[in-house]
Formats: C-alpha cells, sequence, structure tokens
C-alpha cells in the first residue's frame, strides 16, 4: 500500500510538472535570469582605423532551467548605426522578458559609426552591423552546447538599425551586397572592400539562418532580398507617421543623402508573394521608436509591443502551445502629435510643424543627444510653427520631443554644419 501512495505521489508531481511546462515560453516561469556578461565573439576595424576592435555580447539564461535544448533569441539594437549597445533598455528587456519565459536570449554588439558628410558611408555601417551580428550567430551557434541551445531555432528582435540589421540577417545574401560595400573611391578614408556577409569578425564555420525575426520600425534595402528561397517568418511592427524609417518606401530620414529604404507596409505584400508567414502591425499616427517617451524607456505602447512579440514567437515555435495565447490589441493607447521636421539635417534652424495650432504655453519642446542629455536651445511658437535654433548644438544626431495636450511625440533629426 506505501508503494501505491508513493507511485501516486511520482504521478501527481509529474503531472504538475508537465502542468507548469505548457505554459513554457507564454508565462515567466522562472523569476531570476542569469547573464553573463561581455562574452568576446570576435574582433574586426571600425569605419575610422585599421586597428581591430573586440566585440563582445551578453547571454541570458532562466536560472534554474534544466532544460537543454532551448530556441534562442538575439536582440539587436538600434541608434542609426551610430550610438546604441547590447546595454539599451529595451533591448535588456526583451533579453529578460524572454529568458524567463523559457528561453536563451543574446545581445551582441556591433561596430558604430560613419561620416556623415561621406556619400554612402551610412550603408557601409549598416553592411559592417550585419556581418557583426551574422558572427555573433555563428558564435553562438558553435557554443550551443554550452548554453542549451536550439540552433533549428534561432529567433532576433530588433530596434530600428537593429531591425534593419536582423530583417538583413535573414533575408539577405552575398548575391544582395549593396556596392558601397565594395568601397567608394575618392570618398574619404573608409573605402576598401568590407568582403562577404561572413568574411568579417570570427572565422566559426557555421551557417547563418534565422527562423523568425521581430521587426520593430525596421526596413531592407532591396526587396529583392525576399525571394523564393527564404523560409523566415516575421512579425512587424511599424508607426505610419515614422520619418526616420518609412513604413513604405523612402528615404531614411526623408532625406534623399541617405539610401532607399523599403518598409514594413511594402515588406508584407513581398513576403505574401513567396507564401512567407508574416504578421503586420500598423500603429496610426505613430512616429518612428514610439514605445519610447524621448531618452526614457518603457511608455504605455512597451506592454502592448512585447505581448505581441512573446505571442509572435510562441506561434512559430514547435514547442510553444499557442493554444493558451491571450491576444492583445495593438489600437492606440495615446493619441501623439504629428511633426513635420525640415530641414533634415539641420544646420543653424529647424522648423517644427505641429498637427494643428496650439497655445504656446501648451507646447514643451525639449532636444536631446543620444546618451540621453537634454541639450540647451531656445525656440519661437507661432500657432503650428514652431522655429527651434540648432546653432549651438555640435554635429550629430538628436531627439526631438513634443508634448502637447494630445500627448507626446519624438522624432530624430541631425545636425550637420558646413
Amino acid at each position: 500500500m506505501k508503494r501505491f501512495y508513493q507511485l501516486l505521489c511520482l504521478q501527481a508531481l509529474f503531472s504538475l510538472s508537465l502542468t507548469a511546462q505548457s505554459n513554457r515560453y507564454i508565462d515567466s516561469l522562472y523569476s531570476t535570469v542569469t547573464r553573463h556578461y561581455n562574452l568576446p565573439f570576435g574582433a574586426a576595424a571600425p569605419h575610422n582605423s585599421s586597428t581591430v576592435d573586440t566585440l563582445r555580447m551578453d547571454i541570458y539564461e532562466p536560472q534554474g532551467d534544466t532544460t537543454t535544448l532551448r530556441p534562442l533569441v538575439i536582440a539587436v539594437f538600434g541608434g542609426s548605426f551610430i550610438s546604441g549597445s547590447k546595454n539599451a533598455s529595451d533591448i535588456a528587456a526583451w533579453c529578460n522578458t524572454l529568458a524567463k519565459r523559457g528561453y536563451v536570449t543574446a545581445a551582441p554588439n556591433y561596430r558604430l559609426g560613419f561620416t556623415l558628410t561621406q556619400s554612402g558611408a551610412s550603408v557601409r555601417a549598416g553592411y559592417r552591423a550585419i556581418q557583426d551580428v551574422r558572427a555573433a550567430v555563428r558564435y553562438l551557434k558553435a557554443n550551443a552546447t554550452q548554453y542549451g541551445i536550439d540552433t533549428t531555432k534561432i529567433y532576433m528582435v530588433g530596434n530600428s538599425a537593429g531591425a534593419i540589421t536582423a530583417l538583413q540577417v535573414a533575408f539577405a545574401t552575398d548575391i544582395n551586397r549593396p556596392a558601397e560595400s565594395y568601397g567608394i573611391p575618392n570618398s574619404g578614408a573608409d573605402t576598401t572592400d568590407l568582403g562577404c556577409m561572413d568574411c568579417s569578425t570570427n572565422s566559426l564555420p557555421h551557417t547563418v539562418s534565422v527562423q523568425g525575426v521581430v521587426g520593430l520600425w525596421g526596413a531592407l534595402l532591396n526587396l529583392g532580398m525576399i525571394d523564393s528561397s527564404d523560409r523566415t517568418k516575421t512579425l512587424l511592427i511599424h508607426g505610419d507617421a515614422d520619418n526616420v524609417v518609412p513604413i513604405d518606401s523612402n528615404h531614411a530620414f526623408n532625406n534623399p543623402f541617405f539610401p532607399m529604404m523599403y518598409g514594413s507596409r511594402i515588406m508584407k505584400p513581398r513576403l505574401d508573394s513567396f507564401g512567407l508567414y508574416s504578421e503586420l502591425r500598423v500603429y496610426a499616427g505613430q512616429p518612428h521608436n514610439f514605445y519610447y517617451n524621448g531618452s526614457t524607456f518603457p511608455n504605455a505602447y512597451w506592454d502592448t509591443i512585447r505581448q505581441q512579440g512573446i505571442n509572435f514567437l510562441c506561434r512559430i515555435n514547435p514547442a510553444c502551445n499557442s493554444s493558451l495565447l491571450v491576444n492583445v490589441s495593438e489600437s492606440a493607447q495615446t493619441e501623439l502629435p504629428t511633426l513635420s521636421l525640415y530641414p533634415n539635417p539641420s544646420n543653424n534652424e529647424l522648423n517644427l510643424i505641429l498637427d494643428k495650432p496650439y497655445n504656446p504655453s501648451d507646447v514643451q519642446i525639449a532636444i536631446y543627444n543620444l546618451q540621453g542629455q537634454a541639450m540647451q536651445v531656445s525656440s519661437q511658437i507661432y500657432d503650428q510653427n514652431v522655429q527651434i535654433a540648432t546653432n549651438t548644438l555640435s554635429n550629430g544626431m538628436y531627439v526631438l520631443q513634443v508634448r502637447t495636450p494630445t500627448g507626446q511625440a519624438n522624432q530624430k533629426f541631425i545636425v550637420q554644419h558646413p
């Protein structure tokens, strides 16, 4: 009889274990995450030097998890290829959120920087990011046993430049290399051939394949990257008032100096034409990077976008029980004013047109550099028009934050003095 009760207890415990794990990848099962900091995965020369820099990543694991084959999510930060890092608040939030649900997550750094006045240099910066993130994938595959990674289930989430990078890592091949990656003769220091996509950063012999991408306000340089050979599934999230990375097709920053890009709403029919699973979430009236409030993360949109990412990854992950998902609405939680900026890049003055006339006392203007520091500038408001002096700002990229009684909007702009 005693033996019978012992068997009953073991069976009950086993059933409870199965029940608890049935919501793996959906609910936060692990309260603590182990973060392995600054693991070197390769080295490569930046845009302005022949001396190589070591590139590092952080890997996150659910503490106490005994599963030996776990899906991997690589989170790629944004920052227009000139700023940002693996320590960005949203990247750490994605990694912690998904690791607590049973994924292994990783956040790699990639090479940053380009000369703003050099034609084609921004494309080369993006290409270096592709090379570095592909090298990160090879490193993670080489160390899959150590970190309990199932190399058949590699996913990515990216924000802005990180989404552009993740999408091109997933869809591009060397056939799609941009002409600028072969070199830009007679245009400054950054002129050399950057080599093939897997010819940089490390020489690990692993192939690079990505099963799914969560692209947050991302784009491709070339729609031809998507073809019949692809198998990657995508979740595309974009605001239709994005003036940095177009939701349709346009130059980045709406400026011919920067490359033509093909955003989420243009990618979707191309993906559909090849029978590739994809989801598109368009947020009406929202600008670029709209889960930030200026330099602060998160705002009210984070919970919705995070849940959409969790749901999508569950739907494409064969080990996840998608019948347990609770869908979320992507309806706007706050109405944001629509911004129109010109000229961008700016020299001495930036002109802002608001969505409608306001009392000057109802409009608050703030400018931050990409390190989140508030910059002191003067501005004058005339009904629907705002003139902002930029002559005291150094060359570089900034974030304009506008608060009105209807909400808040943010937009990046460039200062480029002669």
